[in-house]
């Protein structure tokens, strides 16, 4: 099921917001869009079902490391033995 949230504007300066609001510090951030934006991320957080492996969630970090073992097992041998690639990322 897909939501869709509306937020306020970031910055009330119509110049900056269409410019520069990449390059804009958090604190000239306007308090109620940063209100929005934790409230979005504390609802999404607490929403979504996280992938797993083996009961660890798939975050950023073990998935990098999986795909460096995937990779650094494929040049060795040129075939992956994914139970070996598990046990390297479990102990990393």
């Amino acid at each position: 099921m897909k939501e869709f949230i509306t937020l306020p504007r970031p910055i009330s300066n119509q110049k900056m917001l269409m410019d520069k609001l990449e390059d804009t510090n958090y604190e000239e951030l306007n308090a109620d869009f940063l209100d929005h934006i934790i409230q979005a991320r504390r609802r999404l957080m607490s929403e979504v079902n996280f992938k797993r492996i083996n009961r660890k969630i798939l975050d950023g970090p073990l998935l990098s490391q999986l795909l460096i073992n995937f990779s650094e097992d494929y040049n060795k041998t040129f075939k992956v033995d994914y139970n070996d690639v598990w046990r390297n990322v479990c102990n990393w």
